[in-house]
């Protein structure tokens, strides 16, 4: 683990390029837009590189077209990340059961599925962690643009 400042921007941008590839890898017509930031993140850049393809895998499993969305806004000690997926929903229970282990982590084989909520949230309490700053969060909700994961990282 090994934080540095890092430009939440080059994050954004090293997440579209691999959406990018992996949306092209599998014949999708999905792409990944970010709101301009100039907030900086104190981060472990390759964890963090980590949890947004976690979290660009997870929706792209939903094989519809369309547009995921990051957003930054900085606060006084985190930079909240927003991911907005308006390409799907998800239910109440769905929302509720997102990051931690449940039944729709249980494939048909028994084996473990759509991990990539509880990675990704890992890395976010690994930066909490590791600054200790708490009140660190991952959250996901319904919304009226679809599917919003957000998430907040240490300045």
């Amino acid at each position: 683990f090994t934080p540095s400042q890092t430009s939440v921007a080059g994050l954004f941008e090293d997440a579209r390029r691999y959406a990018g590839r992996v949306a092209a890898k599998r014949g999708m017509d999905v792409s990944l837009i970010y709101e301009p930031t100039d907030a900086g993140a104190n981060v472990d850049a390759g964890l963090v590189a980590y949890l947004f393809e976690a979290l660009i895998d997870a929706a792209l499993k939903v094989e519809k077209p369309g547009t995921l969305l990051l957003r930054a806004t900085a606060a006084a000690d985190t930079v909240k990340i927003e991911l907005i997926d308006n390409r799907r929903t998800l239910s109440s229970d769905e929302v509720a059961e997102l990051f931690t282990p449940s039944r729709y982590n249980i494939g048909q084989r028994n084996e473990l599925i759509g991990m990539e909520y509880l990675i990704a949230k890992e890395i976010v309490r690994m930066h909490e962690d590791y600054t200790s700053l708490h009140g660190s969060r991952m959250e996901a909700r319904a919304d009226v643009d679809g599917v919003v994961i957000l998430f907040t990282l240490p300045k």
